[in-house]
């Protein structure tokens, strides 16, 4: 079945001050490429289907616009006999990012199998690198497009997991040097979120 999606957007933290968008971010408002996935909140979201049905999902409350959405694509009868195919505008470059990277964020499987591979590229096959869960194989197309870098901390504070410090100090350890005190941390960070990744995936498997 062919399922026609469009969405609007609101922007996260300071990028919507520094942006200053005035009218409602699409899929194609000006620059709106050059912003990451994770930074694009999903605000409405409609889907109509070959048929003519009509789905708006538009809660106020990101996680369960998500949940939503991704309820209907799972369950929903004709969705299910018929199978998935969606049509849009900037689909790969900006729709399907966009709500997979905060599915990531809040923890929900909404498109589980439009999700970006851990380990796609030719330079890596036998390894998962963990930021490409929120980046979503962002290409800017403004080369030069200037953004915070995505740090760790930053990946835990958007997903409420403990933080870095957090984690460090959980270490019991004394006489743990610094340095392995730190990377201890980091460690156990990558563990939750590699677990958070995979809780939204396909079948709840990497």
């Amino acid at each position: 079945m062919f399922l026609y999606i469009d969405a609007l957007f609101n922007l996260k933290g300071p990028i919507n001050t520094k942006l200053n968008y005035t009218d409602a971010v699409t899929t194609d408002t000006s620059g709106v490429r050059n912003i990451p996935p994770y930074m694009l909140i999903p605000k409405t979201v409609m889907i109509t289907t070959s048929v003519g049905e009509i789905r708006i999902f538009d809660s106020e409350d990101p996680k369960s616009l998500l949940h939503e959405l991704g309820d209907y694509i799972e369950n929903d009868d004709d969705v299910k006999k018929y199978g998935v195919c969606l049509i849009g505008w900037y689909l790969d470059q900006v729709l399907i990012p966009a709500i997979c990277a905060n599915s990531m964020v809040y923890g929900v499987k909404t498109l589980p199998e439009y999700l970006r591979k851990l380990n796609d590229k030719w330079s890596k096959p036998a390894g998962y690198s963990l930021e490409r869960a929120f980046l979503q194989g962002w290409y800017p197309e403004d080369r030069n497009a200037q953004y915070d870098q995505l740090t760790m901390h930053d990946a835990l504070e958007m997903c409420g997991m403990p933080s870095l410090k957090e984690n460090e100090a959980s270490i019991v350890d004394n006489t743990m040097p610094e340095g392995h005190k730190i990377l201890a941390a980091r460690i156990l960070a990558l563990n939750n979120l590699f677990h958070r990744y995979c809780d939204i995936g396909p079948g709840g498997q990497c």
